[in-house]
């Protein structure tokens, strides 16, 4: 089995072809005067359709202000992405002392913080302090939003950004974060991750990683029809599709079954030209009720590469957009896709 491409691979398809369709969230109007036009209001209507983000005072009265380009305290930041994901259950912190000197237990914060450092969401500034009134930078945002919300982290690709390392603490969860398409658009090549973030920017990445979570794909795609004819190119310039022979044969799947490896993909660029796969569509065929499949997961050899919550309910299928993290196949050799 051959797919024809140059150097890029437009959709690897297992199981069959699907179209994914999207669409907007519709949230009530609000009445936040300096939302309109602004980068996050479609980010921050959806928070507020979730009922994450209040449009009310507690007079009942609409508030006219969301502030956007305002930055987020460490402690505001930390409630609201435990709240956004629904981690939150004060039943679950009681007595035992506080974890830092500057949260008291008549703090408001102090239940959110205590919550979550137990999920590991958070670190203090040094052993005793959290400092909750600081400014959150944007790294630190990206791991209180990232471990609040349960996302499984990449660990290994490429970032675009000059000044994030894969030396730097925070590398999973920008490399994430770029590969689920989860920042606002910039032309920018620099992540700035020790810069504060903003309220919008926040909203922007909590909105988009809840959305993910749900099922859609961010990522821009090239739609390919299925009976697309492929164009003319040069004969070196595919890649080879075959049923790995370490396929584990059909078996019955105990109702406990944790981890099932049931599809193994050898992947070879024969040619001269290194290839790289930019998109994957995995499609049910029968393996267990969908609502019962928590997760799917891409793995390239052994090495975690992608994961998705479930698949998606309309169309049956689980749709990977590695544009930004893409699959690279070396010419002349064969990789292992799970």
């Amino acid at each position: 089995m051959n797919f024809s491409d140059l150097k890029r691979i437009p959709a690897l398809v297992i199981f069959g072809w699907s179209i994914i369709s999207f669409f907007p969230v519709s949230a009530d109007a609000h009445d936040f005067q300096d939302l309109n036009g602004h980068f996050s209001e479609p980010a921050v209507e959806y928070l507020a359709d979730i009922g994450a983000v209040t449009t009310r005072n507690t007079d009942g009265t609409a508030r006219t202000r969301f502030f956007p380009d305002s930055f987020l305290l460490r402690a505001e930041l930390v409630k609201l992405a435990l709240v956004s994901f629904s981690r939150m259950d004060d039943r679950e912190i009681s007595g035992g002392a506080p974890s830092f000197e500057d949260v008291r237990p008549a703090d408001w914060f102090f239940s959110f913080v205590e919550k979550a450092k137990s999920l590991g969401a958070i670190e203090g500034t040094d052993s005793d302090h959290f400092e909750p009134e600081r400014k959150t930078t944007k790294a630190e945002a990206l791991k209180m939003i990232m471990e609040s919300s349960g996302v499984e982290l990449l660990t290994s690709g490429e970032v675009s950004y000059s000044d994030v390392s894969k030396d730097d603490w925070f590398y999973p969860y920008v490399l994430t974060g770029e590969n689920l398409c989860l920042f606002p658009k910039t032309e920018e090549d620099t992540f700035f991750p020790e810069n504060p973030v903003t309220r919008g920017e926040t909203a922007y990445i909590i909105s988009s990683l809840l959305r993910t979570l749900s099922g859609e794909d961010l990522c821009p795609s090239e739609k390919t029809e299925p009976d697309t004819p492929l164009p003319d190119l040069d004969e070196e310039a595919f890649v080879s599709v075959m049923l790995s022979p370490l396929t584990p044969p059909s078996r019955s799947v105990p109702m406990n079954a944790a981890n099932v490896p049931f599809l193994l993909i050898d992947v070879t660029a024969p040619g001269s030209e290194a290839a790289k796969i930019v998109k994957i569509t995995i499609q049910h065929s029968g393996l267990g009720l969908i609502e019962e499949i928590e997760r799917v997961k891409i793995f390239v050899g052994i090495t975690p590469y992608a994961s998705k919550t479930g698949f998606s309910k309309e169309t049956q299928t689980a749709v990977f957009s590695l544009s930004r993290n893409p699959i690279i196949i070396p010419a002349g050799e064969t990789i292992t896709v799970t």
